[in-house]
């Protein structure tokens, strides 16, 4: 039953990587490939989320979800993500609050906005440059951004331990 389920999920994988019509030239790492980063989606645009979470899971991550800023804050203890990646406008906290409360909770967690919000100030006031993922955006930017966000924070992590 594990090789049946194995193989069904290579295949999706396969076909989803087709269908998004990769270039050849595309270099990205996937996840499965050492420990499954775990990432925290906070998108209140139904499509949207599901863009993001179906590459995500593509791309091998484990994958939690909400709709709006409070639900995140919410599964933030029991997900415990290595990533958040969240929209800019939502209702009843931006992304930038979510951010700062998530912080917080998670200090060093490292957070993406993805955004179509053309006031960038707000943003940059709570986030790392080059944390923003302009919307819309393909699935190779998405899996750089996220790529160098993990990574980033691993190297964060590894240079605190060696103090």
């Amino acid at each position: 039953m594990t090789r049946i389920a194995a193989t069904i999920r290579k295949a999706a994988k396969q076909r989803a990587v087709k269908c998004l019509n990769l270039p050849r030239t595309a270099t990205w790492t996937s996840a499965s490939r050492g420990k499954r980063a775990r990432i925290l989606v906070v998108e209140a645009d139904p499509r949207a989320r599901q863009f993001i979470v179906e590459c995500l899971e593509v791309l091998g991550y484990q994958v939690a979800q909400a709709d709006h800023g409070q639900a995140g804050l919410d599964q933030l203890d029991a997900v415990q993500p290595d990533l958040l990646i969240t929209d800019f406008l939502m209702p009843g906290m931006t992304g930038a609050e979510l951010i700062a409360l998530a912080h917080k909770k998670l200090p060093g967690l490292p957070a993406i906005i993805a955004t179509g919000y053309a006031d960038m100030r707000a943003i940059d006031a709570v986030i790392e440059t080059g944390m923003v993922l302009q919307k819309p955006f393909q699935f190779n930017d998405l899996a750089h951004k996220v790529q160098h966000a993990l990574t980033n924070s691993r190297s964060a992590a590894r240079s605190a331990m060696a103090r």
